[in-house]
């Protein structure tokens, strides 16, 4: 009999109680998804931000476990030495065309210099580009890691060929005088892309280089 009393009470709770355990029992399931999944990705994160480890032999051949860094950090050389900056990077103002005359956008470095200064290579990297072009004059392109590849124009002429490996420092040509910048002068105009865009080689050069 009291058993059957205890049944009828559990039962009466229940249906007093029906919506309130729903909500509860809704609320819990919610927490417990949401506590995994930022468990799952803080254990994903610590997976992407843990160095990788290597082995190797130190001088008395014992075993080493050396971590190495992720992520490389490209800070470049100046293409020119003794630079001297003529006209900046400028890609929210606009700057006057010393040429047409035309106020435009400046999104490369232009270095002065006279004319035959050689010009080198701002970081290791493949010569992917050499070309003679009517209006920019000799173009060299280096591709280098990252995404990143550098772009010297007006150059007069090219020391270095397609396919070719060249290091940091390396003469790659010499300064020219573009017919579109006729009006500047010689001079480097210096480009940087990222993933085939533009950007700021501001961004990348050291302070030697700025």
């Amino acid at each position: 009999m009291k058993i059957k009393n205890m049944l009828q009470a559990v039962k009466g709770f229940l249906k007093r109680n029906v919506y309130a355990l729903t909500v509860a029992f809704s609320v819990l399931a919610v927490f417990s998804v949401i506590t995994a999944l930022s468990v799952a990705d803080l254990y994903k994160k610590k997976e992407t931000i843990e160095p990788v480890q290597t082995i190797e032999q130190n001088d008395n051949n014992e075993t080493e476990i050396v971590p190495t860094e992720t992520n490389s950090v490209i800070v470049f050389e100046s293409p020119v030495k003794d630079a001297v900056v003529c006209k900046d990077y400028c890609d929210d103002c606009l700057v006057e065309d010393k040429t047409t005359g035309v106020w435009k956008t400046h999104q490369a470095i232009d270095y002065c210099g006279a004319e035959g200064t050689e010009v080198y290579a701002v970081y290791d990297g493949k010569v992917i580009k050499v070309e003679k072009d009517v209006m920019n004059g000799t173009i060299v392109e280096i591709e280098h890691s990252e995404g990143l590849v550098s772009v010297y124009k007006s150059l007069g002429s090219a020391l270095v060929s397609v396919g070719q490996n060249v290091k940091t420092g390396d003469a790659i040509g010499k300064m020219g005088v573009a017919t579109n910048e006729k009006a500047d002068g010689s001079h480097l105009h210096f480009e940087v892309k990222l993933n085939g865009k533009l950007v700021n080689p501001n961004n990348y050069l050291g302070e030697a280089g700025k």
